[in-house]
């Protein structure tokens, strides 16, 4: 279940990712003082929407108004159960939290930039996928993390 607590949160989500080096998070304050707290995993987002779309609206809200007004994104979801989040933030999703709400809104910004990850020549195969490493650290972690939701 999510807390009303963002401590407990942001430590139950960073354990949950064992201190990934690229699980980002960051907390700051909405325009009428409520502490809130973003993650997302560095390469699965545009990080320009999440600006655009989401902190600077939070941060200009100096009223107290429901978040799907202030946010004005279609795939902007809800959930109150800690473990959806986590999964959902393994999927490439924004995970935001507010102190004091039990909880946590969930948007796509699914970003995937870089060169396509295609089949590889040297190495062809006739059954499975038809996916090859690129020279993206970031990409290859990515694509791993697409096809098993146990890496974290």
């Amino acid at each position: 279940m999510v807390s009303k607590k963002i401590e407990e949160n942001k430590k139950f989500v960073l354990d949950s990712f064992q201190n990934s080096s690229d699980l980002i998070h960051y907390e700051f304050e909405a325009g009428d003082n409520t502490k809130i707290l973003i993650f997302y995993i560095e390469g699965f987002i545009d990080r320009n929407l999440l600006d655009r779309d989401i902190v600077k609206p939070l941060i200009h809200n100096k009223e107290n108004k429901d978040i799907k007004k202030i946010i004005s994104i279609s795939s902007l979801s809800e959930s109150g159960e800690i473990d959806e989040v986590i999964s959902k933030i393994t999927d490439g999703n924004v995970a935001i939290f507010f102190n004091g709400k039990t909880i946590a809104y969930l948007a796509n910004l699914k970003n995937w930039e870089k060169r396509s990850i295609e089949e590889p020549q040297a190495e062809a195969v006739v059954r499975g996928p038809k996916e090859g490493f690129v020279e993206d650290i970031s990409s290859n972690r990515n694509l791993l993390r697409k096809k098993s939701s146990q890496i974290i």
